[in-house]
């Protein structure tokens, strides 16, 4: 997946999945990320939805540093925890 979205000599580029995330938000923000559930969701759409979770979170004393469990489903909740928390 990574080949086709980034050419060969980029692939060392990112070496962190939020990086890789964020560096796509800024150059394709309206590019399809991922599709759930017949549902297309967009790079903006899903940085949104996790930018949100972050505030949340931190709004309610998580921190770098802390230990959060996410247990979910494959679906855009458990994609959108994931980025959250990082």
């Amino acid at each position: 997946m990574l080949r086709r979205i980034r050419p060969p000599e980029e692939a060392g580029r990112f070496s962190i999945l939020h990086e890789f995330f964020e560096a796509q938000v800024d150059t394709r923000p309206e590019a399809i990320a991922i599709i759930v559930e017949g549902r297309r969701i967009t790079y903006a759409e899903i940085e949104q939805r996790a930018n949100r979770l972050a505030r949340y979170l931190y709004n309610h004393g998580v921190g770098r540093g802390s230990l959060v469990a996410i247990l979910l489903s494959r679906s855009l909740d458990a994609y959108v925890s994931i980025l959250g928390t990082l």
